[in-house]
């Protein structure tokens, strides 16, 4: 049985500096300009090996007089010494002075994951490992309807062709649904509010999503389920700047869709120190904190800590099956006109930690 792994990561700076002391980054506020941030990352893992990539976003305005908040195009792209491969860059782009919004995602992954199961019934220790091909998209094409209210249509995309299993396990004996891969494509409606003062990392307001989409054969899914999806965040801040940002996260799946699309615990943004996908089923519920303070100059600290669950049915959630994440990390701001950070975190879960490398805040 594989031990889960316990990836190291590290940023190589060195192109990066240049950025760091761009007098652009010390600007007024009022400076619009167009700005490229990219940095070099190296990792290693079990799964992976050694791998090398780059990590980035790219922000820009509309029409210089207007006061629409900035558009933004993130990536990041690896390859690892086992032939992987991964794509994603997420957008979010502001049209005719915030009047419409597209945001969404598109990417490429040859890789491979760790599953744990589906549920709470798994023994703490079973993972097993499958490789994977797949070419992802997520759109959601919104109009604001009311000042900072938007509404639209959704479409989502993945098709996993899942390359190889380990022998006697639950995918590789066909025990789980989306065992042997399939292409999910769902539509439906999305609602959003947001009146933060900052995207990137913001200080005041509130952000909330909410989603349904339903993937059947007419939409050109392989499977036939509906997801409904529900994300809020709000935010805090003293008079020394210390900002509390809170978190509420909720999915609900009905139906029978793929492993691959439940709801999970774990990774960047939803309880960090779980591996992605450690937990995962029909439903999830989710609440988490981040206490975030400013050192010296671009530097910052943060603390943060989660709770939730995951079940088969809402009416099945336990008190025994919540899990509980905590730590901490460091925050150096890349751009103080735009406030974007790099975002370096420690978090444990389950008395296992994990590193984590990004930017732009977790929520």
């Amino acid at each position: 049985m594989l031990k889960k792994s316990l990836a190291i990561a590290f940023l190589v700076l060195s192109s990066s500096f240049p950025v760091l002391s761009n007098p652009l980054l010390d600007s007024i506020v009022t400076n619009r300009k167009s700005k490229f941030i990219a940095l070099p990352l190296a990792f290693y893992s079990i799964e992976t090996k050694l791998g090398f990539g780059a990590s980035g976003i790219y922000t820009f305005y509309g029409k210089k007089d207007s006061t629409e908040r900035p558009s933004n195009i993130q990536f990041g792209t690896a390859y690892t010494l086992r032939n992987q491969v991964l794509f994603y860059a997420p957008f979010q782009l502001f049209f005719d002075n915030e009047k419409y919004l597209i945001t969404g995602e598109t990417g490429y992954y040859v890789y491979n994951y760790f599953f744990h199961g589906v549920g709470n019934s798994n023994p703490k220790d079973y993972v097993e490992i499958y490789d994977v091909t797949f070419p992802r998209l997520r759109l959601n094409a919104m109009k604001q309807i009311y000042p900072k209210l938007f509404a639209g249509v959704r479409y989502s995309y993945d098709n996993f062709k899942i390359t190889k299993t380990e022998a006697g396990k639950q995918l590789s004996e066909n025990q789980i649904v989306g065992s042997k891969g399939g292409a999910t494509s769902g539509i439906g409606l999305v609602l959003r509010y947001d009146n933060r003062d900052n995207i990137f990392s913001p200080t005041k307001g509130i952000f909330t999503e909410f989603f349904t989409q339903k993937d059947k054969n007419w939409t050109g899914s392989q499977f036939d389920f509906q997801k409904y999806s529900l994300d809020f965040s709000t935010y805090f801040t003293n008079k020394i700047n210390h900002t509390l940002a809170l978190n509420f996260y909720s999915v609900a799946n009905f139906g029978r869709p793929p492993f691959y699309q439940m709801a999970l615990i774990g990774g960047t943004k939803k309880l960090r120190g779980f591996y992605e996908g450690r937990y995962r089923d029909n439903n999830v519920t989710i609440l988490q904190a981040e206490y975030r303070v400013p050192i010296i100059g671009r530097l910052g600290a943060v603390a943060f800590a989660g709770t939730g669950f995951v079940a088969d049915k809402i009416m099945n959630y336990q008190l025994k099956n919540l899990r509980t994440s905590y730590g901490g990390g460091l925050r150096i701001m890349l751009d103080k006109v735009q406030k974007i950070n790099l975002r370096l975190d420690y978090g444990i879960g389950e008395k296992t930690g994990n590193f984590y490398f990004t930017i732009t805040e977790a929520f």
